[in-house]
């Protein structure tokens, strides 16, 4: 049968809750979870030419950043509070972050096509890193490699 807690059973009780409370709050301290100033590491992509229509595979190197996904994807449920914010993915786009978006990389490698309408010769891919809603990492974390649209 269930009894009232006394005033015995109390600081039992508050014991156990201050327990679940510190374990929660280092859960994101995990390496899940990194520290210090995200940065892109290295970008780079499998050719250098390509057609206007035709793929680049693309591979993002991150240190201090964990690619977990975004808030609607369902990938990252245990990172959308914003005590983790050194989680998320990766937007890439055609010549500036201003510019046209051709993808979300949510792993350390994505494929984007090259808009058939791109004019022939030197582009350049971006990589920006965007918090799980979508925000760009401030400070802005961004990395381009060279292309040549032939």
């Amino acid at each position: 049968m269930f009894e009232h807690p006394t005033h015995a059973t109390r600081p039992v009780v508050r014991r156990i809750v201050l327990v679940a409370a510190a374990l929660l709050a280092t859960a994101c301290q995990s390496s899940d979870c990194p520290e210090g100033e995200p940065a892109i590491s290295a970008l780079s992509a499998d050719k250098t030419e390509v057609a206007a229509g035709g793929d680049v595979t693309l591979t993002i190197a991150v240190s201090n950043f964990s690619m977990t996904g975004h808030h609607d994807d369902g990938h990252d449920e245990e990172h959308h509070d914003e005590g983790c914010g050194n989680s998320g993915h990766a937007h890439v786009y055609l010549d500036s972050i201003e510019g046209e978006l051709l993808g979300m990389a949510l792993e350390a490698s994505i494929t984007v096509a090259i808009p058939d309408g791109t004019t022939a010769g030197p582009h350049k891919l971006v990589a920006q890193l965007q918090d799980v809603n979508h925000k760009p990492v401030e400070p802005k974390v961004t990395r381009d490699v060279a292309i040549t649209v032939k």
